[in-house]
């Protein structure tokens, strides 16, 4: 099972990355991939990402992944937190994602809160300037987001 979050930046703007990190099982689960220090403005991609292949047929889950971008320009922040509760035998719940904006300082906690009613639904990102787009694939077991930054027209 892998699990993901994907960065993609076209906008005119470098973001930094903000609070970011992960959850996971070292003995169970592998933590693949991790974000950069910052999003290069234009043709920047960064990434998030972990996967559990042992014992995967028995159970997976208990896994968090998170990471928030800052605009030092602005002071606004955003970003994406991914979590993935226990299935045992396939039965448990789908993994499932929160969102936060907001302008506190690089390193403040996250408020999260949910990204909508169903894993599937994509999100778009209320922030001056920028069109933020937050695009899912989901299913029961396992659950990637492509995320584009473009500025605002």
């Amino acid at each position: 099972m892998s699990y993901s979050i994907k960065f993609q930046n076209f906008s005119s703007t470098e973001w930094t990355r903000s609070v970011n990190g992960s959850t996971i099982d070292a003995v169970l689960q592998n933590l693949n991939k991790v974000p950069g220090d910052y999003l290069k403005a234009h043709s920047g991609l960064e990434e998030i990402a972990a996967d559990q292949s042992a014992l995967s047929f028995v159970a997976t889950g208990n896994i968090d992944l998170y990471c928030c971008w800052f605009n030092p320009k602005t002071s606004q922040r955003f970003g994406i937190q991914l979590w993935v509760p226990v299935q045992v035998f396939g039965i448990g719940s789908a993994p499932y994602w929160y969102v936060m904006t907001d302008n506190a300082s690089i390193n403040d906690n996250p408020n999260w809160i949910s990204s909508g009613s169903d894993p599937a639904y994509q999100y778009n990102f209320q922030l001056s300037g920028f069109n933020i787009n937050a695009n899912p694939t989901a299913g029961h077991a396992s659950l990637d987001i492509a995320v584009t930054i473009q500025d605002a027209k």
